[in-house]
């Protein structure tokens, strides 16, 4: 396994043991992406978070 692989899945293992922290980082982190677009890529950045949110809930 590769170093890239095995950072994901240090992250991945982080977010299943730590769903609240992760849920909040990732929000702060929706809402600064926002502020520095002017809310011009809102429905992507949402879309991304979305997805993330869904891909460490299947685990």
């Amino acid at each position: 396994m590769g170093l890239f692989e095995e950072a994901m899945d240090e992250g991945e293992k982080f977010a299943r043991e730590h769903p609240d922290q992760v849920n909040k980082e990732m929000g702060d982190a929706e809402k600064w992406a926002d502020e520095r677009t002017g809310d011009k890529y809102d429905s992507e950045i949402q879309s991304l978070g979305d997805d993330a949110e869904k891909r460490f809930e299947q685990q």
